[in-house]
């Protein structure tokens, strides 16, 4: 052994831990300490505990009803905010003052977790919005969002995830906008006032394994307000949605593997590479057509199945190429549309459909181009 580069075993373990808790601390992975906060004190605020925080750090919230509204501030990137036992922010001040954002995020790389936020009302040019992410890279989890004003949780920045949350009786349950690469999953929704779940020029979301009862007055999954390209909305079930199930404006959206029981509208796309597949859509009332997929280049609408549309099942509107196949629809009664109707489009294969019980034609094909294999 070479005595100059002999470590002893005191110096090698030393060097081990710097090593790791420096790499550590670069993957983002190392959290210095946890902060306590409980109705018991010292710090008696959730405010109080962040405050106290440094970057990276746990603040653990004590079971109990807090009045307050809290700031995630940009300068403390990597909080965590953990509710133990039931939590909840109740935004309110005294005799029950409005106080704006519940929770507002503008640090990157937070997270909020086990937290019921309650009540949030606008303040000024803060609106009732239960939670406002602002930073990118927020994580939502395990947290229930309702009875506010606004929005349940509103996105801004990129590459949030909201997952395992519930929501009721917010105006919208969920709003993104301008964010790219957001995720909601696993997540339940009742009673919105207007929409579940809103996009408003969002890019690249995925809506996964979502369960909406009882929409609002508007439909359920929604882009408003400009195109957001990207969607996807896979595994979702829709009871008793609102105006329409899901209704997306953009490019290469796609819905899948969804199911929609009773509703006032089905599925809809508008958009080039739009994909409509494996979904099911049983009853539609009020005329509404249950799938449909209008101004697209390269679309695709194949094995789904529609029982009981009360107006059209497959509808194809003004679409350029693309596939419409293995679809099956019964028991449409709607008067205007054939079960499977498509207008004003060129360039489709359409094989291997089958509609049975149609109130008018099985089939209209309007359009050049088409090729009919059934």
């Amino acid at each position: 052994m070479n005595p100059r580069t002999a470590m002893t075993p005191f110096l090698r373990s030393t060097l081990t831990g710097l090593l790791t808790s420096t790499a550590l601390a670069a993957s983002g992975f190392v959290h210095a300490a946890i902060v306590t906060v409980s109705k018991n004190g010292p710090i008696t605020t959730i405010q109080g505990g962040i405050d106290v925080a440094a970057d990276g750090d746990t603040v653990r919230v004590l079971a109990g009803t807090y009045a307050e509204a809290i700031v995630l501030p940009l300068q403390k990137p990597g909080l965590i905010l953990q509710g133990k036992g039931k939590v909840i922010l109740d935004v309110r001040g005294p005799a029950g003052a409005a106080l704006g954002f519940g929770i507002d995020i503008q640090a990157n790389g937070a997270t909020v977790r086990g937290i019921s936020i309650r009540n949030a009302a606008t303040l000024g040019l803060d609106t009732g919005d239960g939670i406002r992410i602002v930073g990118e890279q927020a994580t939502i989890e395990k947290c229930s969002i309702e009875g506010n004003e606004e929005t349940g949780i509103h996105v801004f920045g990129d590459t949030a995830r909201i997952r395992k949350c519930t929501f009721r009786s917010n105006r919208n349950h969920v709003i993104l906008e301008q964010a790219v690469g957001v995720r909601v999953e696993s997540c339940s929704f009742r009673a919105p006032r207007t929409s579940s779940v809103r996009l408003l020029g969002a890019t690249n979301a995925v809506l996964d394994k979502l369960t909406i009862v009882e929409g609002g007055n508007g439909s359920s999954i929604t882009t408003s307000g400009g195109d957001s390209n990207g969607v996807q909305v896979t595994r979702c079930k829709l009871r008793l949605p609102g105006d329409s199930a899901v209704s997306l404006s953009g490019n290469d959206c796609r819905i899948s593997d969804v199911s929609v029981i009773v509703g006032s509208g089905g599925l809809f796309i508008s958009g080039d590479r739009a994909v409509i597949a494996n979904c099911k859509v049983f009853t539609t009332v009020d005329g509404s057509d249950a799938l449909t997929i209008s101004q697209g280049v390269d679309i695709e609408m194949k094995d789904n199945l529609v029982v009981n549309s009360s107006g059209g099942a497959l509808t194809l509107n003004d679409c350029q190429g693309g596939f419409v196949t293995g679809n099956r629809a019964r028991n449409t009664s709607g008067t205007s549309l054939a079960g499977l109707d498509v207008e004003l489009s060129t360039g489709l294969l359409i094989e291997n459909n089958v509609v049975t019980g149609s109130a008018v034609d099985a089939f209209r094909i309007a359009g050049a181009n088409n090729v009919l294999r059934n």
